[in-house]
């Protein structure tokens, strides 16, 4: 393997562990939230940060009143 491989495995690496980071990150803000709010809004509310840091494009209003 050559270094430019060794160092896209590294990087691949480097990415997947920030992912399972974020995700371990976002699980701990969910539980956080849970106890201070009735059910639905603490699922509501996770549901939310989920779209938010999710991969989707993000739309302006702009963009949505032209699709």
């Amino acid at each position: 393997m050559g270094n430019h491989d060794s160092n896209v495995v590294g990087v691949g690496r480097v990415v997947e562990e920030t992912l399972a980071l974020w995700a371990a990150s976002l699980r701990e803000i969910k539980q956080r939230i849970r106890p201070f709010t009735q059910e639905r809004v603490a699922t509501n509310a996770g549901l939310f940060l989920e779209g938010l840091l999710g991969d989707e494009q993000r739309k302006t209003d702009w963009m949505r009143v032209n699709d």
